[in-house]
Parts: C-alpha cells; sequence; structure tokens
C-alpha cells in the first residue's frame, strides 16, 4: 500500500556520504543510494533526489550536499530523508540529535536509517526505544570518528 501525505505518495531522498577512499571500497556513495532507492521502491515511496559528500568527514556539518539538503527540508521538499547507517548522516554525537530534531520535530521529515528498517521512517524522536537507540549509535559513531 502506497504511503500518502496530504493525498500524495510519500516523497524521500537518499543522503550518502564517504570520507576516504578505503571506505569507498566497502560501500561507495553509489552503493548506498542503489540500496536507498531499492529500499523506497519496495515501500512505494517515491524517490526523488540523492545528496552525495564525497571526501567529507562526518566530524563536520560543513559538507555541500548536507547543507543542501538542510536547504531543501526547510523548504518541504520531501517527506523523508533515507541513509544507509546513521554515520552516514554524522559522527558527531551533538550534531547527530540537533539533526534529527531539525528534521523531525521542526520540519515534520521522518528519517528513514536502513539499519534500522524495522522503523521505517521515524518520526518521533520522543519514543523511548528510538531515542535511546539514536544517542547510543550517535555515541558511538562519534567514538568511532575519535579512534
Amino acid at each position: 500500500m502506497t504511503e500518502v501525505v496530504g493525498g500524495k505518495q510519500l516523497k524521500v531522498v537518499g543522503y550518502a556520504r564517504v570520507s576516504t577512499e578505503e571506505q569507498a571500497k566497502g560501500s561507495s556513495t553509489e552503493t548506498q543510494i542503489l540500496a536507498l532507492k531499492d529500499w523506497a521502491e519496495r515501500e512505494d515511496w517515491k524517490y526523488t533526489e540523492s545528496y552525495i559528500d564525497n571526501g567529507y568527514s562526518g566530524g563536520t556539518e560543513n559538507r555541500p550536499d548536507l547543507q543542501r539538503l538542510i536547504q531543501d527540508a526547510d523548504n518541504r521538499m520531501f517527506n523523508g530523508i533515507l541513509v544507509t547507517h546513521t554515520d552516514r548522516l554524522t559522527r558527531d554525537a551533538e550534531y547527530n540529535f540537533k539533526f534529527y530534531r531539525k528534521m523531525v520535530d521542526e520540519n515534520n521529515i521522518g528519517i528513514g536509517i536502513m539499519m534500522l528498517s524495522i522503523y521505517k521512517l521515524i518520526k518521533d524522536l520522543d519514543d523511548p526505544m528510538i531515542n535511546t537507540t539514536l544517542h547510543m549509535l550517535g555515541t558511538m559513531d562519534s567514538f568511532v570518528r575519535l579512534l
């Protein structure tokens, strides 16, 4: 069954990032985007755009396509953001939840994290299980960046 918002099919976008060539060998941005498009198709979501930052650390917010994604989210150009893993969005524990709050609470945009696909699109950050899971993953992602 097609998920709808305001009488229209749910529109989602994908975000992919790798910071190093070594990382790209394991999961290139192209591989990430293909997986996200497949996921959207299985859920019958309308995939509309890919945002890709190659060569940028998840420890910084200053990534061209991340900033473009945020601007487009502020303009309500889509209903959901898909990523393969939490660390693709950020490896900064503080920024992690700030980003989720901005998208979900301020912009009413769901976050789809493929590794947590049991949740489909996360739309309630006050759910104790979701909140705890995202905080734990954000802390671990930040820890890995600092190693």
